[in-house]
């Protein structure tokens, strides 16, 4: 299986600080891939870096063998690279619809004089676009909710949304930061399925969260950060049991994976 991302010796410094320190990962085209470690261990400053919010102080980046490090986030999300957010960045004051149609629109150029006069061309894009809006929508159980505000969605249809977004750019790499944050045990149970959908749409992902139990459950390789290096990898059942991960961050019992 080819590699979809391959991450090499990269490190991050501010001043005073390395949040980074010679971090390598490679992650295979179709698997969904855990990263977990204990806060402060770097795990978002590796998304920053991924997606190109922020630049390595040294180190490259390959998605599916081209090297993305330099590009501007903007340009990399155009090579295939998506991502939500800890804290949930909605536009909050759209309604669900337009938020995903947002999104989408990203894939397409076309010009203001095309929105303008309404040409064929943009007529041609705005249809695509909806039709793309309504199927993420109805796949992701908001098509009831299109005309709501996002504002006003509950707290667990927001992180939804957020994630509805991301795929509305036609992501290769779909990069989840604590996706199950502050959602009930039902909710989560949606988004495992959610993320089982985007995986089966060919959708390669990394996913960060603290639910060792929903990390153990969608993941087959797991990447275990701690003070900005990488101290284990594995399968869930050998970083569960990795005496490493068990000091660092599951705690003195562990989540051990029964065999």
């Amino acid at each position: 299986m080819d590699n979809m991302l391959v991450a090499q010796n990269i490190t991050k410094e501010f001043i005073g600080l390395t949040a980074l320190s010679n971090v390598s990962l490679e992650v295979k085209q179709g698997e969904i891939h855990g990263l977990i470690g204990p806060n402060g261990s770097g795990k978002t400053t590796f998304f920053n870096v991924i997606s190109g919010v922020m630049l390595p102080t040294k180190g490259e980046i390959f998605l599916r063998g081209e090297n993305i490090v330099g590009l501007k986030a903007n340009e990399i999300s155009k090579k295939g690279i998506a991502r939500t957010f800890q804290n949930i960045r909605l536009f909050k004051e759209l309604t669900v619809q337009d938020n995903v149609k947002v999104a989408a629109g990203s894939r397409y150029n076309v010009s203001s004089i095309d929105i303008i006069f309404k040409t064929v061309r943009a007529r041609k894009y705005e249809k695509e676009i909806q039709e793309k809006t309504d199927s993420i929508l109805e796949a992701v159980g908001l098509a009831s909710f299109r005309n709501t505000v996002a504002a006003n969605l509950p707290y667990g249809r927001q992180r939804v949304l957020e994630i509805a977004r991301a795929w509305g750019t036609e992501p290769l790499l779909l990069l989840l930061d604590e996706p199950g944050a502050g959602m009930n045990p039902k909710e989560k149970e949606e988004l495992i399925s959610l993320i089982y959908l985007l995986n089966n749409a060919h959708i390669t992902i990394i996913l960060v969260e603290h639910d060792m139990k929903l990390v153990m459950q969608v993941t087959k390789t797991i990447t275990v950060f701690d003070s900005g290096e990488k101290i284990a990898e594995g399968t869930p059942q050998e970083v569960s049991n990795n005496p490493k991960v068990i000091e660092a961050y599951l705690g003195k019992e562990g989540h051990r994976v029964k065999n």
